[in-house]
């Protein structure tokens, strides 16, 4: 039915959800299933909700149910939409294999559409503050939240940080997929090569949530930006250009070994 099937690999990007002890593919007998998921996940409902409105971010909810401003983009950044949308694509997000049940993949039946409330449900208030503190708990950064939603932070070299958000002692809050109650920290996870995307929403009642989203940045990446943003700079080679090669130059000299594998323009010098 399509070439795929023909080539001796295929090659997915995007979320994978392990096993329940933490492989992809899962130990190959039947009770090999998914890890648990907050929300957002299609075939994931309790039985006997099938029709009901169920809110996503109570805690134990096994929602189906997603909202648009989860989406993001192939980098973790947040997108909207607005024209709405007009197809929404399901894909297994495992790789599992269950024993006599073979490779697990997503069953989707049928579709429910939520009831809209007939009054106007309001928005949850912004947390008071959210704190990146590094494994010793020294304070990186201390956020008061606005309307603007997303917060470049620099990580330094720190292998994790632990971030917490003071909200409400009745909100629903998520940093990534933990649920947390104020004030506590949630643990997350850095690569000194990569930048880290971390999502926090805090939803309250009926009240529609509010999103931050973190760009947790390591030193190694920032300065590989600036000496690709030096190298670029660079332009067409002239006999006027030396300086600025010089800079170029002299600046990837002084990166770590790390940084330097990461600079994506560096045959320009």
């Amino acid at each position: 039915m399509n070439d795929l099937a023909k080539g001796d690999t295929i090659t997915l990007r995007g979320v994978v959800i392990p096993s329940v002890q933490g492989s992809i593919q899962g130990d190959s007998s039947t009770a090999s299933f998914a890890g648990t998921t907050r929300f957002g996940y299609v075939d994931y409902f309790k039985n006997g909700t099938i029709g009901a409105n169920v809110n996503a971010y109570s805690e134990n909810a096994e929602s189906n149910g997603f909202d648009l401003k989860w989406a993001v983009d192939e980098n973790g950044n947040p997108v909207t939409f607005k024209n709405g949308i007009h197809y929404i694509k399901i894909q297994t997000a495992s790789n599992i294999w269950a024993g006599v049940f073979n490779e697990k993949s997503t069953e989707v039946s049928y579709v429910v559409r939520t009831t809209a409330n007939e009054q106007e449900v309001g928005t949850t208030s912004l947390p008071g503050k959210i704190v990146l503190t590094d494994a010793n708990g020294k304070t990186i950064k201390e956020i008061t939240p606005d309307d603007n939603g997303v917060y470049e932070i620099s990580t330094g070299i720190e292998e994790s940080v632990n971030v917490s958000v003071s909200g409400a002692d009745d909100d629903n809050i998520y940093i990534n997929n933990q649920r947390v109650a104020s004030g506590t920290e949630a643990k997350i996870a850095l690569d000194r090569s990569e930048i880290k995307i971390v999502r926090i929403i805090v939803q309250n009642g009926e009240k529609q949530p509010v999103y931050a989203y973190l760009k947790l940045v390591p030193d190694d990446v920032r300065a590989a930006e600036q000496v690709e943003e030096l190298i670029d700079a660079i332009g067409d080679v002239t006999l006027d250009s030396y300086d600025s090669i010089t800079a170029a130059r002299t600046a990837y000299d002084k990166l770590s070994d790390n940084a330097k594998t990461l600079v994506g323009n560096y045959e320009t010098l």
